[in-house]
């Protein structure tokens, strides 16, 4: 039914493209996680809970170094390129600027890494762990997203990802026997997305004639600044979602991020079933300024996602078990307690960017998960000094820094009264 009308409302010829691009990025998102969700209970057993825990907890320390290299490009380069995709010279200067901007972003990433492995016991005493997972957060940085979502050709960038992936998954599950190759998992994973970009730069060279160009300094501060504004919502989005894997591992033990790992990667899961909706409205809103669409998907999805929490509250131990292939109690609470979060966060997630920001009032969208943040980390703080750093306690402090976003957002939309229609041409007026 949900699909059915996501069709029915994009019947019309000029929103074809929509509706292709939502279904290219709908299996992106599949394959993005659930060939993890296949992994973990072969991880698990193959590793152990305690090795499991630590190829998690470094993954979760390189999701900050992928949030530097990303720096926001993916909402500000995505917006620039949809507005300019007709200028073929402004769409060289802004690919040729981020290109620059990102490599020089990647070896400054690297060099503090060096810096913080080889300074920390907790880490260096697992430093080729750290080392290989890097390689992940450089290639998921350089995908070229970004470009393809801009130029609403989503299906390049689908292709390519699907196939790298199952392909390194499948070396995974051929090579990692026994717990001392827990190394390979990062190393294997990291070789895919590095394949992966190889081929999306490639498509944009000789597919799309894309040429490079040296941009002026001024471009690069321009595109640097405005993308500014995205990277300090994207870092402290991860302050307070995929970075307390990170907290767990620093306060608690490697079996508690074990734990949380599990009933994370169903949460996001989960998640990533609405990202499609919101990354293929985002550029069509910032070019068209057309709500009218964007509205009704919005009120079937919240719909939708209603009945799916419902149904996956009640089964929660039955997925925890096919993912961990044991049940684990702690999952099971955590993944409750984040079907609670999903309630808020859709809702945020759907009217952050795509509406607040692509309308122009990206200071709302932005620093609304700054506040969120803000509060997530004091909240924390509290936690570690009174030694009560939990699960549970971790999940809690999350569900009130969504709760806050969402407030902030939806006041935004009061405030800018963002949802009235143009009855006549149903766009709205450009502020």
């Amino acid at each position: 039914m949900f699909l059915r009308q996501i069709k029915k409302i994009m019947s019309e010829t000029e929103n074809k493209k929509l509706l292709s691009n939502f279904f290219s990025l709908s299996i992106l998102q599949i394959f993005i996680y659930a060939l993890p969700l296949i992994l973990i209970p072969y991880l698990l057993k193959v590793l152990g809970t305690e090795k499991f825990g630590l190829v998690m907890f470094a993954h979760a320390f390189n999701l900050y170094f992928f949030i530097l290299i990303d720096f926001g490009f993916n909402n500000s380069a995505t917006k620039d390129i949809s507005i300019h995709r007709e200028n073929t010279k402004k769409v060289r200067e802004i690919f040729s600027s981020v290109l620059l901007i990102k490599i020089t972003l990647i070896l400054f990433t690297c060099l503090i890494t060096f810096i913080i492995i080889n300074s920390f016991d907790k880490f260096s005493k697992n430093s080729q762990l750290f080392y290989f997972s890097i390689i992940q957060s450089i290639g998921q940085g350089l995908l070229p997203i970004w470009y393809f979502q801009g130029l609403e050709k989503m299906n390049y960038v689908t292709i390519i990802n699907v196939c790298s992936r199952v392909f390194f998954t499948i070396l995974i599950l051929f090579f990692v026997k026994e717990e001392k190759d827990y190394l390979l998992v990062p190393l294997l994973n990291g070789s895919g997305m590095l394949a992966g970009c190889l081929i999306s730069y490639f498509i944009i060279f000789k597919k799309f004639r894309q040429k490079l160009m040296f941009p002026e300094l001024d471009a690069i501060r321009t595109y640097f600044f405005s993308a500014s504004h995205f990277f300090l919502s994207r870092a402290s989005d991860t302050l307070y979602t995929s970075s307390n894997s990170f907290i767990l591992g620093l306060f608690t033990n490697n079996s508690n991020v074990a734990y949380y790992s599990i009933a994370e990667k169903l949460y996001q899961a989960s998640y990533e079933l609405y990202q499609p909706i919101a990354k293929v409205f985002y550029p069509y809103v910032a070019k068209s300024r057309n709500i009218f669409k964007f509205r009704k998907i919005f009120l079937l999805t919240l719909l939708f996602n209603f009945f799916f929490v419902c149904f996956a509250y009640i089964i929660a131990p039955n997925l925890v078990e096919f993912l961990s292939g044991q049940m684990f109690s702690e999952s099971i609470e955590a993944y409750r307690i984040f079907l609670v979060i999903l309630i808020f966060v859709i809702p945020s997630s759907l009217t952050g960017f795509p509406l607040v920001g692509a309308l122009g009032h990206q200071g709302y969208a932005n620093y609304s998960v700054v506040v969120g943040s803000c509060l997530h980390c004091l909240i924390l703080l509290c936690l570690a000094l009174s030694h009560q750093v939990s699960i549970r306690t971790v999940l809690f402090s999350v569900l009130f820094a969504e709760i806050i976003v969402l407030f902030i957002r939806f006041y935004a939309i009061w405030k800018f009264d963002l949802f009235k229609i143009n009855q006549r041409k149903n766009i709205l007026p450009i502020n």
